[in-house]
């Protein structure tokens, strides 16, 4: 997590902003599965990416885009966001939205299965 954070201190002030992901190849991601169990190896990618989040949001950053329902959930959990004001969905399973309150963090959220891969690239252009 401190490589991830610094590596997010380390991105350009100006141009396209930083993208943190867990990945590993496919081998790895089964074993890992096999040793902890599908869901407990999911649980600690989301809780890794949750704890930068929460990294991040002390360094001040204030926008995140976040893919995946239960990594979402874990970060927004990680970022004590009580409610959300959500816009109109951009498209099936993705969202803008505003955490209400007096830390006013904006959010992208997309869901796992629901929506292109490529809303990645369309968000952050």
């Amino acid at each position: 997590m401190a490589e991830a954070l610094a590596f997010a201190e380390a991105g350009p002030a100006e141009g396209p902003p930083v993208a943190i992901a867990t990945s590993a190849r496919p081998e790895a991601v089964a074993r890992l599965q096999r040793h902890l169990g599908r869901r407990r190896a999911a649980r600690l990618a989301e809780g890794i990416l949750a704890r930068i989040a929460s990294g991040l949001h002390a360094k001040g950053i204030r926008r995140f885009v976040v893919s995946g329902g239960e990594t979402s959930g874990a970060v927004l959990e990680a970022l004590k966001v009580e409610a959300l004001e959500v816009d109109s969905y951009v498209t099936a399973g993705q969202s803008h939205s505003v955490a209400v309150g007096a830390d006013p963090i904006s959010f992208y959220l997309k869901s796992g299965k629901l929506g292109p891969v490529e809303m990645l690239e369309e968000v952050t252009a």
